[in-house]
């Protein structure tokens, strides 16, 4: 079975390469396997919220706190979702 890829999985992705380390826009578009237009209101999204931080000096994009435990919580619950289906 195809498993399709939903918002949550690709922020998911783009949020685990903020948490290994601090990334430029076009890594975390990369990471999402999305194309840069496409990526950038998420990213924006994401800062919004409080998942992500940006630093103008070095233009890199940081996971917050509140990333990580997100990025927890997510993995639980792809984990019980994978055993039912």
């Amino acid at each position: 079975m195809r498993h399709y890829r939903c918002r949550h999985d690709i922020i998911a992705d783009i949020l685990s390469r903020a948490i290994k380390n601090p990334s430029r826009i076009s890594y975390l578009a990369q990471a999402g396997n999305l194309p840069l237009d496409r990526a950038k209101p998420l990213i924006q999204d994401l800062i919004t919220h409080g998942l992500l931080s940006y630093n103008p000096e070095d233009r890199t994009y940081t996971a917050t706190e509140l990333a990580y435990e997100w990025t927890a919580m997510y993995k639980k619950l792809r984990e019980i979702y994978d055993l039912y289906i």
